[in-house]
């Protein structure tokens, strides 16, 4: 599909991009995320630093070598969410007005990190103190919900230009935004650019250290920002994504060939690790577009679910590794059955909790008779 097949017209008679209905592919993208994060703070929890560096519950045996590919998925597994959800707020921005997109956002994102701060996050922090026998404090914190502070500072900062893509939703720049997203190595090219620099002007000491650093907070806002841009030019941006999918991947298996064996996962080039970063989020988009575009019984199931059981995995994890670790038993099983079990038991505490009306906004799900409607 050619750029200008993607441009629609608004009632006025101005250009506009026709955006899509539904993207099952970006939902499919979601639900493999979450999954995904499950299992890796699975497998920090066999990383010799787990209980120092971060204060995870931290096995007696070790499975050291699967930091290895977690390497593969570190650095681009954080900003693709921030890439998601900027898509998702230009989406959102379809269906209502700046106010009721800043209450919806509100109320989503902001309601649920505070409650987290407040409520859920303590748990990890009195489950490790319970595990290693230390005074149990409750110290508030945003622990693994940090995420939703960023996203909701990056909604306050991009809202100017939501009013203005509103206010002029067929403006040249969107317009040039469709054009250079329908010639796919034009788009690579532009892409590849902003995100090496980042990394090299930002210097960050690691690059996959995104929790409180100005390096974390830039490129979640350079990736928030352009999965906005992205999502604006319609199905075009896809349709380039997909065509790249093949090129995209080999770059980025290539750049983490050279992570590994030239700099042994240490001191890597931030320029590299930039480009690594948005290489693996077009392969991860390009082969979500061409794959899983499409809904399904299993979709509908899922989608509802990831927000609420991102926030209960963690401290569900925790309370998992304290009865699981001292058990005598091979590590590598241990880790299966925290993994498996950390999903099972967020999945039936969610399931718990969308059925309580004033525990759901708490869990940043929609009103039962917002959801009912809306389905």
């Amino acid at each position: 599909m050619d750029a200008k097949d993607n441009i629609g017209r608004t009632p006025n008679g101005s250009p506009s991009p026709i955006l899509p209905t539904r993207r099952y592919d970006v939902d499919w993208l979601r639900v493999i995320a979450l999954l995904l994060l499950i299992l890796y703070h699975g497998v920090i929890s066999f990383q010799p630093w787990a209980a120092k560096a971060i204060y995870f519950i931290e096995n007696g045996e070790s499975l050291a070598w699967l930091w290895i590919p977690m390497e593969m998925i570190n650095p681009w597994r954080i900003p693709l969410l921030f890439f998601i959800s900027g898509m998702g707020l230009r989406f959102a921005m379809e269906r209502r007005s700046t106010l009721r997109l800043l209450a919806d956002r509100s109320r989503r994102i902001l309601l649920p990190a505070v409650a987290g701060f407040f409520l859920f996050c303590p748990l990890n922090l009195l489950l490790f103190q319970n595990y290693h026998d230390l005074d149990p404090q409750w110290i508030p914190n945003p622990g693994h919900l940090w995420f939703l502070f960023n996203i909701f500072a990056y909604v306050l900062l991009l809202l100017p230009v939501v009013a203005l893509c509103k206010k002029f939703p067929g403006n040249r720049f969107i317009r040039l935004c469709c054009i250079l997203a329908g010639k796919p190595y034009v788009l690579l090219c532009l892409l590849l650019v902003p995100y090496a620099l980042e990394g090299q002007l930002l210097q960050p000491k690691y690059f996959s250290l995104f929790l409180f650093t100005l390096h974390g907070f830039v490129i979640g806002m350079l990736c928030f920002s352009t999965g906005f841009l992205m999502a604006s030019t319609g199905n075009t941006f896809f349709n380039s994504a997909r065509s790249l999918r093949f090129t995209t991947l080999a770059l980025a298996f290539g750049l983490y060939a050279v992570r590994l064996f030239a700099f042994r996962l240490e001191n890597t080039s931030n320029l590299l690790n930039g480009a690594e970063c948005i290489l693996w989020i077009l392969a991860a988009l390009g082969f979500a577009a061409a794959h899983l575009n499409q809904d399904s019984p299993a979709l509908k199931q899922l989608c509802p679910a990831v927000y609420p059981v991102y926030i209960l995995h963690l401290p569900v994890q925790l309370a998992l590794a304290s009865v699981l670790f001292p058990l005598n038993a091979p590590a590598l099983l241990k880790l299966i059955l925290l993994a498996s079990g950390t999903f099972a038991t967020s999945w039936a505490l969610y399931e718990i909790i969308r059925r309580i009306p004033f525990l759901r906004p708490l869990f940043g799900m929609k009103s039962q008779s917002k959801s009912i409607s809306q389905s």
